[in-house]
């Protein structure tokens, strides 16, 4: 039976002034679709259809957001990413929620603890973006196209806001029935299924199906790793352990042939990442829900399920020597280990020494998002910029660590194409490179160079244009046609070039005429435009405790610690009462403990509103009980 609230509810707010708000939000939302670059009306009929679907089945976000985290991203096609496809998918999910019923005041009763825990997460974030936007900044075209934009701690800050706006509709559900839990959990798998398959298709296209030690290293669906980073290992980690959900539910017995499907592409993808911290959290997490498996067992006179552990165990066992009997690039990852921890160590020492010494910095850190930017103020990087006036846009690169600006492209091999562009530049040895690379999104392969040296032109644009032929590169390496080839991408690369190399009306034509790149006069401005790099370190803090304290100080480490802690402590106090369904996001949470150690998942939205989501179920679920009679 679910919980119904009893009595008649105190309404927060009239449904005017709520409606007015899924209004406002409802134009967003259209207004992102009319002005997006690509798939328009494919995006406009799925939101439709989930908008219809929502009005009837309001809980149904609790599957379709969390299932489009890692899915929904269509940045390497648009070149958006401070407001995208999947903020407006929040946006929608949050004014259709509106729009259909009152929220009351039994909504937002949320306990004195998680209560104060949100004070301070929500000061700490306020506080800080406004540190960042102060004075505020003026709209150029990289405001809202560049990681070194202050704008970019408002595209950080929306990892807290998106959960808050959802948090009353959670808590809702969480009142009125059992099936919360089940239902976040499915979204979280679903989306495990699609990394998966993502994950397997791009190993396959690239190293080949069953070459794990090749140093290739997958990214799935993740376009947010352009700078590096482990976005795919922390949801493999967080996911993987809901696997075990269905087995501990009376009701989802159907569900478990399924649950048991995904455990081979779980671990296959796994293996690809070719990483040593996912492979660790993930083993650390099943570990954990064995030992509590068994305390939850011992406790409750079961000593026969209790056994069950030394089987369990011995199967985790054969699992983790996996990648240490065969050629795996983990292996070899593992043998790297004692370097790679002074690096990671060093970086996080000058990390923390980047920060300002005030009393304000120390209580509400830089700003959210503003560690590359100061990053580099140290190190020569490379740049990009769009400069010039709306309408007349224009690319400048700059030399430094490599970076690669470029677009997903539908050219041919042995095929002949005329590349031309507009440049101009003052440096006197300035090199541009343009590779046409099979390429996912950081490891290119079978590429076709093109360099070129490009005079001075004393501020004037010069028009340059070349012949280029495409000979191996993107031949299709199976016999399932355009399935079986790999994605092709223009990249831009600099080299000697301080001043700046301006770049304009870039374009790639074959005999027949037709352009291959969009947007190449960057009229607007980054659209279908992405950019790669080689060196990671400038962009993440590279550890999750580090990334809070440098983005929001002591006090918003203190709300994260104080929102970590209470989910843990509502998850334990359901396990010592005898509640199963506490076990998996136990695991969940664990093994988002642990590859934060190596990973700073606040610099990307969507990974911080997973750590937010995963928190406030488990301490609204639990706390005090609730869910104990729920298997």
């Amino acid at each position: 039976m679910g919980r119904i609230a009893t009595g008649t509810p105190n309404y927060v707010s009239s449904m005017f002034w709520q409606r007015v708000t899924a209004f406002l939000f409802m134009t967003i939302v259209a207004a992102f679709l009319w002005r997006f670059p690509v798939g328009q009306v494919w995006l406009a009929i799925g939101f439709a259809v989930y908008g219809l679907l929502l009005l009837k089945t309001p809980r149904i976000w609790m599957i379709v957001v969390p299932a489009a985290m890692p899915m929904l991203d269509l940045a390497i096609f648009s070149g958006w990413y401070f407001f995208d496809e999947f903020d407006a998918l929040v946006l929608l999910t949050v004014a259709i929620l509106l729009w259909r019923r009152p929220l009351a005041r039994e909504d937002f009763r949320f306990g004195r603890p998680l209560a104060a825990a949100l004070v301070l997460l929500v000061v700490s974030s306020g506080v800080s973006t406004a540190i960042a936007l102060t004075p505020w900044p003026a709209i150029d075209g990289n405001s809202f196209a560049s990681y070194y934009s202050p704008f970019n701690a408002a595209r950080v800050a929306k990892g807290l806001v998106w959960p808050l706006l959802l948090l009353p509709f959670l808590n809702r559900s969480i009142n009125e029935t059992s099936r919360t839990g089940p239902y976040l959990a499915g979204g979280l798998l679903l989306g495990l299924f699609g990394v998966g398959l993502v994950g397997l298709y791009e190993h396959w296209l690239f190293p080949g199906l069953f070459n794990f030690g090749d140093p290739y290293r997958i990214v799935g669906p993740f376009s947010s790793m352009h700078t590096g980073d482990g976005h795919i290992d922390l949801w493999l980690t967080v996911t993987i352990p809901l696997i075990v959900a269905p087995f501990v539910l009376r009701r989802t017995i159907g569900w478990r042939p399924a649950a048991l499907g995904l455990c081979g592409p779980a671990f296959y993808v796994l293996l690809a990442t070719g990483s040593r911290g996912p492979f660790l959290a993930t083993a650390a997490a099943l570990f954990a829900m064995v030992g509590l498996f068994f305390v939850m067992w011992a406790r409750r006179g079961r000593l026969g399920w209790a056994l069950l552990v030394y089987p369990m165990i011995a199967v985790l066992l054969a699992i983790v020597a996996v990648p240490f009997v065969v050629p795996t690039e983990v292996a070899n990852r593992f043998k790297q280990t004692g370097g790679d921890l002074q690096t990671r160590l060093a970086h996080w020492r000058e990390a923390l020494s980047m920060r300002d010494t005030g009393v304000v910095t120390q209580l509400f850190g830089m700003g959210p998002g503003a560690f590359p930017a100061l990053y580099a103020q140290r190190h020569r990087l490379a740049r990009y910029s769009f400069d010039g006036r709306p309408g007349q846009r224009y690319l400048t690169l700059r030399s430094g660590d490599n970076l690669y600006m470029g677009q997903k492209i539908d050219a041919q091999p042995d095929t002949n194409y005329r590349l031309s562009f507009r440049y101009r530049t003052r440096d006197t040895k300035a090199g541009l490179t343009i590779g046409i690379c099979e390429k996912w999104l950081l490891h290119s392969q079978r590429c076709s160079w093109n360099a070129y040296r490009l005079p001075p032109t004393g501020g004037k644009w010069v028009p340059h244009s070349a012949a280029v032929r495409i000979d191996d590169t993107g031949r299709p390496r199976g016999r399932i046609g355009r399935l079986s080839k790999q994605p092709l991408w223009l990249t831009l690369h600099t080299d000697q070039v301080v001043a700046g190399l301006s770049l304009d009306n870039i374009a790639f034509v074959t005999t027949d005429g037709r352009n291959l790149i969009q947007n190449g006069n960057f009229s607007g401005t980054n659209d279908h435009w992405f950019w790669t790099v080689d060196n990671h370190l400038p962009w993440h803090t590279k550890n999750m405790a580090v990334n809070v304290l440098f983005d929001q100080g002591w006090l918003g480490l203190a709300g994260v610690i104080l929102l970590f802690g209470l989910g843990l402590a509502a998850l334990a106090r359901a396990i010592w009462a005898g509640n199963a369904l506490a076990i998996p996001w136990a695991g969940a949470m664990t093994g988002y403990l642990f590859i934060a150690a190596v990973v700073s998942p606040f610099d990307q939205p969507r990974l911080a509103m997973l750590f937010y989501l995963l928190c406030l179920y488990c301490t609204l679920e639990f706390a005090r009980g609730r869910g104990s009679s729920k298997q």
